[in-house]
């Protein structure tokens, strides 16, 4: 599976290593070679291959993604307690109110409305203790 990147922050660190580049070279210190030209050399060689990476990443083409959104189903349908735990008889999706009517048992893991994927915190819902029907609606 491809593995997308922040492309601007990967340019941002690289403009940062550019700095050190000219900074060092400003100064006149950092790494030991033979000569004090050899240093600029180097570090320029540095400096500019930094510049070609830059230049690679902006180039590059922009891959069709979207970002994932994150949402969880909220109970808004009371219809009692099952062995202790609050049942509900329909949820709503936390990111677009979709409505889903049915139980828990029913429920995707993206919302067919959005495409939010179902995996957020849903908060207190793992500390219930089965009697508090205000806290209870978030599965």
């Amino acid at each position: 599976m491809p593995k997308y990147i922040d492309a601007e922050a990967q340019i941002a660190m690289l403009r940062e290593k550019i700095k050190v580049c000219d900074d060092l070279i400003s100064r006149r210190d950092g790494p030991c070679y033979h000569d004090e030209s050899d240093k600029i050399d180097a570090l320029n060689d540095r400096a500019l291959a930094y510049e070609e990476a830059i230049t690679m990443l902006e180039s590059a083409p922009a891959a069709d993604v979207a970002e994932v959104v994150h949402g969880h189903w909220i109970g808004t349908v009371w219809d009692g307690y099952a062995g202790g735990n609050p049942v509900y008889g329909q949820f709503e999706c936390s990111v677009c109110g979709y409505e889903h009517a049915g139980e828990k048992g029913t429920l995707t893991d993206y919302c067919p409305e959005c495409g939010s994927r179902m995996d957020e915190p849903s908060g207190n819902s793992e500390h219930l203790d089965g009697k508090d029907e205000d806290n209870a609606n978030r599965i």
